[in-house]
Parts: C-alpha cells; sequence; structure tokens
C-alpha cells in the first residue's frame, strides 16, 4: 500500500502544486489535432483495458486505487467494460513490472536519475517509483491531452502533490521532445514506454527514434520497451499468442499489428538509427494466481518464450 509519509521529501509546497496545475489547464486547454485531443475513441479503450487488468486481475501495487478513481472521474464505467474479459494480464503485467526492475537498479547505480514515461495512460508507475526511489530528480508523464488529464486529476486525487511532471502531446513530434527538454535538468534520463511501439508503424517509430536520439545525445541514459509479439513471427501461428493479439486489434482498430519482422530485423534497424542495442531477458514473478484460470497456461508460455526487453543507447564518445 502506498505510504504518503515516503512522498515527504518529494512533496510540493501548495503554492507549487497551484502553479503546476494552472500551467497543466493551459497546456490541456489545446484542442489542436497535434495534441492528441481528438484521439479519444481510439485512445481510451486500450489505456483503461490495461489499468481494469492491473486492478482485477494482478497485485501491482495501487492499482486498484488508481483504477476507482478513474472509474469515478470518467463515468465510463459500462464502455469499459462491453469491451469484454481480459485475455491478457501476463503481458501487461510482465512488461510493468520489468520496466520497474530496470529503472530501479538504473536509478540505484546512478545510470539515470531522471525518467520519462511515454504514451503512460493510466499506470501507476509514477507513484509506485516516487513513493520508493528518492534518486529521481524529475518524473514526466506523457499521453494525449484527454488521457493525461484525466491522469493528472486521478493522481493528485489518489496524493496531492506528487512531483510528476504532466506534458501532453504526440510522441512523433519534436514540440512535444521540445517540453520535455524544458523540465529536465542537464543529467541521464531513463525513457520508456509500455504497449506503445506495436501500435506504431515503421515511419512512426523513425520519427519517435529521431527525437529519442536528440535528447539523449544532450542528456545521456537509455530508451528501453517491452519485447512485442510482432518482433516474433515464430509465434504467429501459435493459438495462444494469435487469441492476444486479436484480442488487441479488436480494441485498438490499428493495422500495424499485422507487420511482423524477427529479431534480427529489429536488432538492425535499431542499430541503422544509430543505437546500441541490449537486451534483458523478460523474467518476473507474474501475479498468475489471480489471473482467469484458462489464461495461467499462457502465462507460463510467455515466461519460456524467450522475451527480452530492448534497451537502446548511444555509442560513447571517445
Amino acid at each position: 500500500m502506498f505510504n504518503p509519509e515516503s512522498m515527504q521529501k518529494k512533496s510540493r509546497t501548495p503554492e507549487e502544486i497551484r502553479k503546476n496545475s494552472e500551467r497543466a489547464n493551459a497546456d490541456f486547454g489545446e484542442t489542436s489535432e497535434g495534441d492528441g485531443t481528438k484521439e479519444k475513441d481510439s485512445v481510451f479503450p486500450t489505456a483503461f483495458m490495461t489499468a481494469r487488468c492491473f486492478a482485477e486481475q494482478t497485485q501491482i501495487p495501487n492499482a486498484k486505487e488508481l483504477y476507482k478513481i478513474f472509474l469515478e472521474k470518467s463515468g465510463l464505467e459500462k464502455e469499459i467494460n462491453a469491451l469484454g474479459d481480459i485475455r491478457t494480464p501476463h503481458f501487461m503485467e510482465l512488461r510493468y513490472l520489468m520496466t520497474e526492475k530496470i529503472l530501479r537498479s538504473s536509478l540505484e547505480n546512478g545510470e539515470i536519475s531522471q525518467v520519462i514515461e511515454l504514451a503512460s495512460g493510466f499506470t501507476p508507475h509514477s507513484i509506485n517509483m516516487l513513493a520508493t526511489e528518492q534518486e529521481i530528480e524529475t518524473y514526466i508523464e506523457n499521453d494525449f491531452a484527454v488521457n493525461l488529464k484525466m491522469k493528472q486529476l486521478a493522481v493528485n486525487d489518489f496524493i496531492s502533490g506528487i512531483p510528476v511532471v504532466f506534458i501532453p502531446g504526440n510522441i512523433v513530434d519534436s514540440a512535444t521532445w521540445s517540453k520535455f527538454e524544458g523540465q529536465l535538468e542537464g543529467k541521464p534520463v531513463g525513457i520508456f514506454c509500455e504497449g506503445l511501439m506495436m501500435y506504431l508503424s515503421r515511419e512512426a517509430q523513425i520519427k519517435l527514434l529521431k527525437n529519442v536520439k536528440e535528447l539523449l545525445a544532450k542528456y545521456g541514459g537509455y530508451f528501453m520497451h517491452e519485447d512485442i509479439l510482432k518482433y516474433h513471427p515464430e509465434l504467429k501461428e501459435n493459438p495462444r499468442f494469435n487469441r492476444i493479439t486479436s484480442q488487441i486489434k479488436k480494441v485498438s482498430g490499428t493495422g500495424a499489428l499485422d507487420e511482423s519482422f524477427s529479431q534480427d530485423d529489429i536488432k538492425r534497424f535499431y542499430e541503422e538509427q544509430g543505437f546500441i542495442v541490449d537486451r534483458i531477458d523478460e523474467k518476473a514473478e507474474l501475479s498468475i494466481d489471480t489471473y482467469p484460470e484458462d489464461v495461467r497456461g499462457d502465462a507460463v508460455e510467455l515466461l519460456n518464450a524467450g522475451f527480452k526487453m530492448w534497451k537502446l543507447s548511444l555509442p560513447k564518445e571517445k
């Protein structure tokens, strides 16, 4: 359970909270197509499905409490439940646990001191990380404005004054990254996303990586994301994994999931963008006992499927 006392060193004064709220209201007041305001119908389902999964089927700290607030703020419980049963808790929980494992290790060994969470949706990462990792000097959450406004309201309702900087915007737009830089100190940053890369076309990935590369060149650090099914064509005909892709496509409505690249293809692609590629085995203790019984076997198979996190950094200057 979250302990507000652990946030004491990081909490803002009422004056700082008020200033942050005023700034956020101005940012979220934008209605241009570029800030994602018009993306509500396509973005909300997948974001809420993850939050619902964490709350109902895992033991991730604070997931239940935050999801309850999200439902109250959104009034969309009926629409969310209409999306049907969640059959992918193992994918969602594994990427969440692996992300935090790597971030915590990087903070402890001094590899990074700042964090940027792209397309953050309704995960409890910022609360759970800031509650225990005093080494974090800056934590930025990014998503489309319609998601992030609700996230800020919910987080502040849960623990007022948590020092998260909420920056809405499209991650392929360089203007969004300029906003990130306006909040960063001159120290290494860990940039991550979950459940995003599978939705991006190759063209969008190139634009994202260009922005990532320019920021890492100035601050140092790395960008990471989980392994995804479209990077494992050998699993495409596996019935268990095929069911997962089908459900995600139904909810998201994107055709990018139909793309398929081998692990070697992706490694070469990232290296062509100028990155050093590190791989980290995706191994974590999942909440399998709280999953629906008929997907517990899927979770065991996933853990044995050889998935590895993708961690990208820039070559060190000689």
